[in-house]
């Protein structure tokens, strides 16, 4: 049985769902900078949501607190 996707992959899929309609959104109303902004910000959180999809497969939820590794 697999584990459950963490909050912080739940919340980046969705974020990428509202940055693009908010590009959408902006390209229809020709809000030129609105449409640019939702771009890049989808484009960041597509990556961001690739890092947690990565970390939620592996089973990596991060360094241990107090657990330094030079």
């Amino acid at each position: 049985m697999s584990r459950p996707p963490g909050v912080r992959l739940v919340a980046a899929c969705a974020g990428v769902v509202v940055f693009v309609v908010l590009a959408v959104y902006g390209a229809v109303h020709q809000a030129w900078l609105l449409f640019f902004a939702g771009c890049v910000l989808t484009a960041l959180t597509v990556a961001y949501a690739i890092v947690e999809g990565e970390r939620w497969r592996r089973g990596d939820d991060g360094p241990e607190p107090g657990d330094h590794q030079l």
